[in-house]
C-alpha cells in the first residue's frame, strides 16, 4: 500500500456541472498561502489580479487601436464623400470649357482649375 502523502490542496472553491451548481474545491496542490488560506498558481489572488490586469491592457491597447483604425477610415469616407460632391461642380465647368473651345472662343479654364485645387486640398486634408 502507497503511503499518502500530505500536502495542503488549493482553498478556491469552483462551480461544476452543465446547469447544477455544484461547489468543488479545487484539486490542484496549494503553493502559496495568502491570509491563512493556501491557493495553487491558477487561483492565487495576486497572480490572478496581475494576469487580470495584463489582460485587461491588453484589450485596451486592441480597442484603441481599433478605435483609431476606425477614425482614420471615416475620415477617408469623408474625403471621398467631399471629392464626389465636387466632381459634377467640375465636370459641368470642363464641359463649359470645351463648349467654347468648339464654338471657337477663348476658353477660360479658371473655374475649373479652381475646383482642382479644392480636389487636391480634400486630398490632402488631416
Amino acid at each position: 500500500m502507497k503511503p499518502k502523502t500530505l500536502f495542503n490542496t488549493c482553498s478556491a472553491v469552483k462551480l461544476t456541472g452543465l446547469g447544477l451548481l455544484r461547489h468543488v474545491t479545487c484539486h490542484y496542490r496549494a503553493k502559496v498561502e495568502r491570509d491563512g488560506k493556501w491557493y495553487c498558481d491558477r487561483h492565487d489572488p495576486v497572480a490572478k489580479a496581475e494576469r487580470e490586469a495584463v489582460a485587461r491592457a491588453r484589450i485596451k491597447a486592441d480597442w484603441e487601436k481599433w478605435e483609431q483604425e476606425q477614425a482614420a477610415h471615416r475620415l477617408e469616407e469623408r474625403k471621398a464623400e467631399a471629392r464626389l460632391a465636387l466632381y459634377p461642380m467640375l465636370i459641368a465647368e470642363l464641359s463649359m470649357v470645351v463648349r467654347v473651345v468648339g464654338n471657337s472662343g477663348i476658353p477660360d479654364p479658371t473655374e475649373a482649375i479652381c475646383l482642382l485645387k479644392q480636389a487636391d486640398e480634400i486630398e490632402r486634408m488631416p
